[in-house]
């Protein structure tokens, strides 16, 4: 199991560097809830105010069709189940939801 997750970590490191479009928001955090729909992965951050002015600030998400939604997934399910610290970047809004564009986990 845990050579399977920091494959997945490492694997999803390399792939993750988005340059946001516009000003974001960076937290160092944890992830404390991990919810997936068939459209989008949403997460909910240990900090909780996302600094977004978005219709719901109570998760942040990820939509399943971002380029790197399956890196985000692989990082954010292995920061939620090790409980490690995370550095997550939000820029803008999805579906009224902080978009999630980045995270790292520490």
């Amino acid at each position: 199991m845990r050579n399977t997750v920091m494959a997945l970590v490492a694997a999803a490191t390399l792939a993750l560097f988005a340059t946001p479009a516009f000003a974001t928001t960076t937290y160092n955090t944890t992830i404390t809830k991990v919810w997936v729909t068939e459209t989008q992965l949403f997460i909910n951050l240990a900090s909780g105010e996302t600094g977004e002015s978005c219709t719901d600030n109570s998760w942040a998400t990820i939509d399943k069709a971002t380029s790197n939604w399956q890196q985000l997934l692989n990082l954010a399910l292995t920061g939620y189940l090790s409980n490690r610290s995370a550095t997550v970047r939000i820029n803008g809004c999805s579906s009224g939801y902080p978009k999630v564009t980045y995270i790292n986990l520490q």
